[in-house]
């Protein structure tokens, strides 16, 4: 017998996507469901002046396009649900193979 653990994540669950500065270490969140930030933003942290992301850069595009998908998925009313999977957590103890 084969044993499979799976853990998924619905774009309901997710609440808004979090940028930690590599710098300072400064996090802020910006909701899921809000209207987009302020062009420029996210160009450099509110604390240290850190940069980025430049406006209209790969990533700022990245990041309107994943925005923008995520709201889809979610107003989905199609036949079928859309979730992400992540790893799960591993097994402990003498079991943890996940073959009888």
């Amino acid at each position: 017998m084969t044993y499979q653990h799976k853990k998924l994540i619905e774009l309901s669950d997710i609440l808004g996507f979090t940028f930690t500065c590599k710098e300072c270490g400064i996090s802020i969140s910006i909701p899921t469901g809000e209207k987009e930030p302020k062009q420029g933003r996210l160009n450099k942290c509110p604390a240290c002046d850190q940069e980025w992301m430049v406006t209209g850069n790969g990533q700022s595009n990245a990041l309107t396009m994943l925005r923008n998908a995520f709201r889809a998925f979610s107003e989905n009313s199609g036949g079928f649900r859309f979730a992400l999977e992540i790893p799960a957590e591993p097994a402990s103890g003498p079991a943890s193979s996940g073959k009888d």
